[in-house]
């Protein structure tokens, strides 16, 4: 969008690229015009959602609750949870998708709670807004499960006094003016947009197995268990309290809504024949406004979060040498490794002291820094670890590597592949040969001829006479047992880089 101004037509790699909506999209170029392009700027609008569901968990456990300690509890799970500083941390949109969804949750819950119809029309207002926003994040989902959620708790409860206070009518006109802007542009100016996002993108994906994204059906489990691993043991009491919890002045049962928003998460997905890890983000801000209650009334919550939140960080740590000892060249654990597998067993350690030695001092608010700190450090440490461990995920080495050896007019080929970061650091798109993966759409409209297939690949190959390709490694061994020409002028665990000169 910045390179070429068109802020209404997405492109990756110079080509269509209608898998998502803008908005994220949106932020980061505008991120790049004042910060530059880089990897800070690339995450600038990702990471800084995604950390806002702490304060947002907090806000909204406060106000269900009326108790700072609670509201406290909550922002603890949400900020010690593997899961979510783990992901979160990832250049995807679903950080984001999962703040501005717990957003839209916690202002239905709290205008449903308020007997000042001023207020509460407001937080449905509020309401709207997010699930606008979260509609151009990451697509007609929220609709699906907003819808699905407020229709259980309908069923479960015989309670239709929630659909008179949807302020439904000035709600849908609010968003259709968000969201319709766009929709409207992108489908005027490019034909056959509108199937393949409602179609392809939303019920092909959950229909079928179209994306090779096959997992099976309790693959969110585990996931959802790490993502409260520090707080498990209070999982089901919580569940329970959810369902006896009586209703507010309103009639409305705030912690079972909340419940069976997370169930709705976990099932929808789980049902889906495309299965990513991180899709059911959103339901861990909402899944700690559940936890929160019990860990603030639990005096030994606190200890055995700590040692779990060390354990983990431990165990982990001890399980990311041993893989990177087994992928090294000659067993070499890479020093970087090392240095950053320390820190978080530092972290860890140290965690486990300072939350013990204030807890038994009485000074609760300082042990949850400490347990939050020590996750923090520690997973964030990990994650730079793994980002050290071979095979190695960027291309920014060889990108470095190999800079001068590529002219402005070089032509360059990416065969059997697509890497995502070797565009952004080269600064040039790359022709796509004998692959197309999430490229298939733009691949299918492009006035370029495709080269599908190896062979089409050589022949415009043996045309250049300055090109670059970089190809993978099977379609590598390949090429040589053809014959093709061209000399290798890098490798990496991921490409063999040749030229045409």
């Amino acid at each position: 969008m910045l390179a070429t101004g068109d802020w209404v037509t997405p492109h990756l790699n110079g080509l269509d690229y209608f898998e998502k909506p803008p908005l994220q999209y949106w932020a980061t170029a505008a991120a790049y015009s004042v910060l530059g392009v880089n990897e800070f700027s690339s995450r600038l609008y990702g990471v800084t959602l995604a950390l806002l569901s702490i304060p947002l968990a907090y806000l909204a456990a406060r106000r269900l609750y009326g108790n700072p300690a609670i509201g406290r509890a909550a922002a603890v799970v949400v900020a010690s949870s593997p899961y979510f500083l783990l992901v979160g941390q990832l250049n995807l949109l679903d950080g984001a998708f999962a703040t501005l969804l717990c957003g839209a949750v916690a202002a239905f819950i709290l205008a449903q709670l308020s007997t000042d119809s001023g207020r509460a029309r407001t937080l449905m207002m509020v309401m709207w807004c997010a699930l606008a926003a979260a509609l151009l994040q990451k697509g007609i989902v929220v609709l699906v499960l907003c819808g699905a959620t407020l229709v259980i708790y309908t069923a479960v409860t015989r309670d239709w006094s929630v659909w008179r206070r949807l302020y439904l009518l000035p709600g849908l006109a609010m968003l259709l003016a968000i969201v319709s802007g766009w929709f409207v542009l992108v489908a005027q100016r490019n034909p056959g947009f509108l199937e393949f996002f409602f179609v392809h993108e939303h019920l092909e994906r959950f229909l079928t197995t179209i994306h090779h994204r096959v997992e099976p059906w309790w693959y969110f489990l585990p996931i959802m268990l790490l993502a409260i691993a520090p707080w498990l043991g209070q999982l089901l009491p919580a569940a329970r309290a959810s369902v006896s919890m009586p209703a507010a002045t309103t009639g409305f049962r705030p912690a079972l809504f909340a419940l069976l928003w997370c169930g709705v998460v976990v099932a929808f997905f789980s049902a889906s024949g495309s299965k990513l890890a991180p899709y059911v983000m959103p339901a861990v801000p909402i899944l700690a406004i559940l936890l929160a209650p019990r860990i603030a009334a639990g005096d030994g919550t606190m200890p055995r979060a700590a040692y779990a939140t060390g354990g983990l960080l431990l165990l982990a740590g001890i399980g990311l040498v041993v893989a990177a000892q087994r992928r090294a060249p000659a067993h070499a654990v890479p020093a970087a490794v090392v240095l950053w597998t320390a820190l978080a067993c530092v972290a860890a350690i140290a965690g486990i002291v300072a939350a013990r030695w204030w807890h038994r001092r009485g000074h609760g608010p300082s042990a949850w820094q400490a347990v939050v700190a020590c996750a923090g450090v520690g997973w964030s440490s990990l994650m730079m670890a793994y980002a050290c461990t071979p095979p190695l995920r960027t291309s920014i080495a060889i990108v470095n590597e190999l800079r001068n050896q590529i002219g402005p007019t070089t032509a360059l080929y990416s065969v059997g592949q697509y890497r995502q970061t070797v565009p952004p650091y080269l600064g040039r798109t790359l022709r796509v040969a004998h692959y197309d993966g999430e490229l298939a759409f733009g691949l299918s409209r492009t006035t370029l001829p495709v080269l599908s297939t190896l062979a089409l690949f050589t022949q415009a190959w043996d045309r250049e006479s300055d090109a670059v390709a970089f190809v993978s490694l099977p379609d590598y061994a390949q090429l040589v047992l053809d014959g093709i020409p061209g000399r290798v002028i890098g490798r990496d665990d991921d490409s063999v880089v040749i030229a045409r000169r």
